[in-house]
């Protein structure tokens, strides 16, 4: 299965997207900021990154672009899971480099399917 991070400043989300995902059988490694992501990001190397694009510290939209701008993690594939929902919000996170963009709330069962499609349209058979 995939090895994922999730990075989110909502506890309550954190933790049912992550429980979600290891029912799944996906290894998850949580981020409550996007600084703490991207130090994350320095000590491995995730099948796919999920980011809030409202966190404290650092958006989800600035780290995509730190992403899409470091060589080592240009390539990583990277879903928005966020409550912007307009459609600005969404052009820009999709021409940013995220793969796909999900609003919350969201459920559960939901997220599982994109993440496995998601994870199957980059040949991992998650």
């Amino acid at each position: 299965m995939a090895l994922i991070l999730l990075a989110d400043d909502d506890d309550i989300l954190l933790e049912l997207a992550q429980l979600r995902l290891e029912a799944d059988g996906h290894h998850v490694v949580t981020a409550e900021d996007g600084v703490e992501a991207l130090d994350r990001l320095k000590d491995f190397r995730p099948d796919l990154v999920i980011l809030d694009s409202v966190m404290p510290r650092l958006g989800g939209q600035e780290v995509l672009a730190a992403m899409r701008e470091d060589s080592a993690m240009r390539d990583i594939m990277v879903m928005m899971l966020t409550a912007l929902s307009g459609e600005a919000e969404v052009r820009h996170a999709l021409d940013a480099g995220a793969q796909d963009y999900m609003t919350k709330p969201f459920r559960p069962d939901a997220l599982s399917m994109r993440v496995a499609e998601l994870l199957q349209r980059n040949g991992d058979p998650g």
